[in-house]
């Protein structure tokens, strides 16, 4: 308020017949201390419904957001929801700061204050759900404009994807049944993390476990899991190899390559009669008639 005469923060000249009753102005925002009628208050008290005496705020004439709007009349005012859009993003090691905008009931509804967005999601690293809170800081044209509502939407930060691949063994035919596996290789770790980011133990299955004949078997890998790493599992292969010639009893030839020589006293070859007798003795290799 400014002028050169007549000026005041409510009435500027009140004639003596004219009267004012329960009204106010806000000394700090008009610059004016004084009036030639009504009540003088700071603006932290005209935010304040116990400053209007005299007022109606319980029969839908007056609304005051208490702390944060000078009085508005209801009448002017509209419903408006403001709804926070869903946001999602995959597991990277890093806290979450943002949105992905809001969504107005009324199409065409403008707000003035700024937008900011609060709620668990805010700061949010481990993969899971989150509150995205939003909320406006209004004007007091939006307050008169506007009975606002928030709905809150929802972060979603989904497990990264971590393949675990099983590498392959190998080993010679000792007659040794095959216990665990040859270790695992990673792919997919963020921010830097490690296998150390994982719970569980290693472990190993499959075909391979208890295998001691030669051929190939599968190592399947398991016993890890995660919070923020969504594990994909490939299994591996175990080969075992059959054993040189030469050595071990008849028993055993079956897991050997071929070739070798006949111990001493062993026939290399005549009729099966000639050969039975020695059937139960340590032999490297036995030739029947073709």
């Amino acid at each position: 308020v400014n002028g050169t005469s007549k000026i005041g923060g409510l009435v500027g000249e009140k004639w003596d017949v004219a009267t004012t009753t329960n009204s106010y102005w806000d000394t700090q925002t008009s610059g004016q201390a004084t009036s030639a009628d009504g009540s003088g208050k700071t603006s932290a008290q005209m935010k304040k419904q116990a400053t209007f005496s005299g007022w109606d705020f319980n029969n839908n004439t007056w609304r005051i957001y208490e702390g944060q709007s000078y009085p508005v009349l209801r009448v002017f005012q509209r419903d408006l929801t403001v709804t926070a859009n869903d946001a999602t993003k995959t597991y990277d090691g890093n806290a979450y700061s943002g949105n992905n905008g809001v969504n107005y009931s009324l199409p065409g509804a403008v707000m003035q204050g700024a937008l900011s967005y609060g709620g668990t999601s805010q700061g949010a690293i481990v993969a899971g759900s989150y509150a995205l809170a939003p909320n406006i800081a209004p004007t007091q044209q939006d307050y008169q404009n506007w009975r606002m509502r928030y709905v809150n939407g929802t972060l979603t930060v989904a497990k990264a994807p971590l393949l675990v691949t099983t590498n392959a063994a190998a080993k010679t035919y000792d007659g040794l049944a095959w216990v665990g596996g040859n270790g695992v290789s990673y792919v997919g770790f963020v921010n830097g993390e490690t296998p150390a980011a994982l719970g569980g133990d290693l472990s190993y299955g499959g075909t391979s476990q208890g295998a001691a004949n030669p051929g190939t078997y599968a190592i399947v890998p398991g016993g890890l899991i995660s919070g923020n790493y969504a594990l994909n599992f490939i299994d591996g292969a175990l080969t075992i190899h059959k054993a040189p010639p030469g050595g071990g009893t008849i028993a055993d030839n079956a897991n050997r390559a071929e070739g070798g020589t006949a111990p001493s006293g062993f026939p290399s070859s005549g009729s099966t009669a000639e050969i039975m007798p020695f059937l139960g003795a340590q032999a490297d290799f036995i030739a029947l008639p073709e």
